[in-house]
Parts: C-alpha cells; structure tokens; sequence
C-alpha cells in the first residue's frame, strides 16, 4: 500500500485495507476522507483485486458503477499509470493507493 508520506495512517490490517477498498470505511481515525487512487493499468491492479478485494477487476469496475449509481458513494480516482497515482497521492494527504513497485506480491 502507498499513502502520502505524512498520513496519519502507517499501518492496516488485511481487513481494514478490504474495507478501505470497498467503500465501508470513508475516513480516517483523525476524520478526514479517504480517497481512493486505483490505478487499473498497473500489474498489481488484477492480483490486489483478486487476493485482497475477492473480486476481478471487473468486478470490481462494477461494483464502484452501482454505488455512484445508487448514490452511496463517488467513485474512487482512477489513475492511468504509476506516474499519475504517484502525483495524485503526492498532492492528497488522505490519498490511498498500491502499486506493482511497492507491492510484494505481484
């Protein structure tokens, strides 16, 4: 996982991470709004889904379609490379992300 060097956020559980992911948890323990970077052109994007989320890709597509939908949730920042995730969580302090160059199982 990759947040911005000064979040008040240094560690997460598998569990939490899940629901970080999935939009069940929207702040972070001091308030303030996580945003989610999802970058669907990086290698990690397909294995983070699967082994950390339990969805496909497309699935997971699909899922954030039917909460901005319904009106639960925006959707996540979508990236379309490591460069622009990298910027994105450099200039958002509450960003949240992950990424193949950080990412161990990939």
């Amino acid at each position: 996982m990759v947040v911005h060097k000064d979040s008040v956020v240094k560690t997460l559980s598998a569990r939490e991470l899940k629901r970080i992911f999935l939009g069940k948890v929207k702040s972070w323990p001091n308030g303030s709004p996580i945003t989610i970077v999802l970058n669907q052109k990086d290698p990690a994007h397909p294995y983070f889904t699967r082994t950390q989320l339990h969805k496909s890709p497309r699935q997971l597509t699909t899922f954030w379609r039917k909460k901005l939908y319904s009106g639960q949730s925006m959707l996540p920042l979508y990236a379309s490379s490591t460069e622009e995730a990298l910027t994105l969580l450099a200039s958002n302090i509450n960003a949240i992300s992950y990424m193949s160059k950080y990412f161990q199982g990939s």
